[in-house]
């Protein structure tokens, strides 16, 4: 049961803070141009984020196994929505750069 919350924290950590910030229209400078669309990317973190919660609250609260079920089947829609979503953002930011990767800023 500790380790569902320890997982959970950890993925809020890591995916929460730059998903809003990315969905908000942030992105610091020298990654703006490999982060385009910005707040695409940032909505897509958010729903790869959404899996985290869906799975481990279930299962660390001691839910009935058909709610931890049911909590795991809407978190692989969630993924999946993400991922594509990352995956359509990549490849038209490669798209519209002609297949090439921007260099990086000046410092």
């Amino acid at each position: 049961m500790n380790l569902q919350w320890i997982l959970l924290a950890s993925a809020t950590v890591l995916f929460l803070p730059p998903g809003v910030a990315l969905a908000a229209g942030w992105a610091p400078r020298r990654l703006r141009p490999r982060l385009e669309p910005v707040r695409a990317r940032g909505w897509c973190l958010l729903a790869c984020y959404l899996t985290a919660p869906l799975n481990a609250i279930p299962r660390a609260s001691g839910a009935a196994p058909g709610i931890v079920l049911l909590c795991t089947a809407a978190a692989v829609p969630c993924m999946l929505a993400g991922l594509i979503g990352l995956f359509v953002a990549d490849s038209r930011r490669k798209k519209n750069l002609g297949g090439a990767d921007p260099q990086p800023a000046a410092r």
